[in-house]
C-alpha cells in the first residue's frame, strides 16, 4: 500500500479494520519489500524487482525420483521449477540463486546430478539462452523472463481453441462463471 498519510492514521485506520473482523489479521510494517504468497516484491531506488518468497516453514522439496511416477513427471519438474523462477525473478542474480536453490532441492530429493544439469541444459536450449548456463549476461536474461512473462498458459490456449471450434468444444459444455442472480440462498442458521 502506498498513501501520503502518516504512520500513525494509517495503523488507526488498520488497527480499526481489525477490531470489525476477528479473521483479518494485519501486521503494518514499514519496508521496502513485502512479501505476498510466492513473490517477495522489492522497491530499490523506486525501481521494483520481483523475486521468488520461500516461506520459513516450507521444505524445500518435489516429488521423490525414486516414486512410481512416470518419467515424464519427473522429467518436467526441473523444467517447470525452471520456468516459474524465469517467469518470477525479474533480475538475473535473484534467477541464479534460485536455479541454484532448486538444483539443491533437486538433489535432496534423490535425482542424479547429471539427470539434473541435463534437464537445466535444456531449458535454456528450448528458450535460445544456452549463454546463461554458464555466463551470466543480463540481457540475455531480460529477453528470457519478457518471454516467459508474456507466454501464453497452457489454459490460455485451451481457452482460445474452445472459442475457435465449437464442434470440439460445445458451448453447453463450456463453464461459465457463476450468476448469483440465478439461485438466491437465504442463510439458515
Amino acid at each position: 500500500m502506498t498513501t501520503n498519510e502518516s504512520y500513525d492514521i494509517i495503523t488507526a485506520v488498520l488497527q480499526q479494520a481489525q477490531k470489525q473482523d476477528v479473521n483479518i489479521k494485519i501486521n503494518p510494517i514499514m519496508s521496502n519489500s513485502v512479501n505476498f504468497l510466492d513473490i517477495t516484491t522489492t522497491n530499490t531506488n523506486g525501481q521494483l524487482t520481483t523475486s521468488i518468497y520461500h516461506k520459513p516453514t516450507a521444505d524445500p522439496y518435489y516429488l521423490l525420483y525414486k516414486s512410481d511416477h512416470p518419467h515424464t513427471i519427473h522429467r518436467n519438474i526441473p523444467y517447470t521449477a525452471l520456468v516459474r523462477a524465469a517467469r518470477l525473478c525479474s533480475n538475473l542474480h535473484d534467477f541464479h540463486r534460485e536455479r541454484l536453490r532448486i538444483h539443491v532441492s533437486l538433489l535432496l530429493n534423490n535425482y542424479r546430478p547429471h539427470f539434473i544439469s541435463n534437464h537445466f541444459q535444456r531449458f535454456f536450449q528450448v528458450h535460445k539462452a544456452d549463454i546463461l548456463y554458464k555466463y551470466f549476461d543480463e540481457n540475455t536474461y531480460s529477453q528470457l523472463h519478457r518471454q516467459l512473462l508474456y507466454q501464453t498458459s497452457k489454459r490460455e490456449l485451451e481457452e482460445q481453441a474452445m472459442k475457435k471450434d465449437p464442434v470440439l468444444f460445445p458451448p453447453v459444455l463450456q463453464q461459465r462463471p457463476w450468476n448469483q442472480r440465478l439461485i438466491l440462498l437465504s442463510n439458515y442458521v
